[in-house]
């Protein structure tokens, strides 16, 4: 039945061109993308990374709902495999460049604390974009698993900026580098040289000690 019509996939090659701008009407929802309808019979996917600048880890069904229109970019089609991939971020200004713009590396920046993970703190930016604080950011002395807990979700954070990556869309944060690192004019600190220092902890590891303000060290337990 269908051969008694025009295949639109030959119309498809000629009418859709890469880059593009149409609008379609979402047709089906699944966990990687959604599906836009561009006319009868021709229909592309939008993948989730396609969907939204910001919205990194979000279910598709939380961005778009069916039957929705939407605009759309056409970012390759292959009539062969009747296939054409589709973008609805890129018919969007890209925040990330704006970010570049707006923001120096080494400047202040404060946010909300969003989400917690096992590897740092996301910290809310303009442009419903979030920065990262790795654990290791966190602080010069303190061991970033441990001072993590001292931070929960909706604290305003202060941090400075390491890192605009715009091809990874990443902002990379730091809260220890707003203080100076107290090892960097400890002259002391030369190996082979005898320090005094006053023990704060005793654990299985060995004796923690601070050797001076804001420099600690650890005399580890080797039995």
């Amino acid at each position: 039945m269908k051969q008694l019509d025009e295949d639109p996939w030959e119309i498809a090659q000629t009418k859709y061109k890469v880059k593009d701008k149409f609008s379609g009407r979402v047709t089906n929802i699944t966990d990687y993308g959604a599906f836009v309808e561009l006319e009868s019979g021709i229909e592309g996917l939008v993948h989730v990374s396609e969907m939204s600048w910001t919205k990194k880890n979000m279910q598709p069904g939380k961005i778009v709902s069916t039957s929705e229109e939407v605009e759309v970019v056409v970012l390759e089609i292959d009539a062969v495999k009747r296939r054409i991939s589709l973008g609805m971020k890129q018919c969007k200004p890209n925040p990330w460049l704006d970010l570049q713009e707006n923001y120096k590396i080494g400047s202040e920046v404060e946010g909300e604390v969003k989400s917690i993970t096992e590897f740092g703190l996301f910290i809310g930016l303009p442009g419903e974009m979030d920065g990262l604080i790795h654990l290791s950011d966190l602080d010069w002395n303190s061991n970033g698993e441990d001072i993590i807990n001292n931070y929960k979700k909706g604290d305003m954070v202060k941090a400075k900026l390491l890192e605009i990556d715009i091809e990874k869309e990443r902002v990379s944060l730091g809260v220890k580098q707003l203080s100076k690192d107290p090892m960097s004019n400890n002259k002391d600190l030369v190996r082979g040289n005898i320090v005094t220092s006053v023990i704060k902890s005793i654990t299985e590891k060995g004796l923690h000690v601070e050797i001076s303000e804001g420099v600690n060290g650890l005399l580890r337990n080797l039995n």
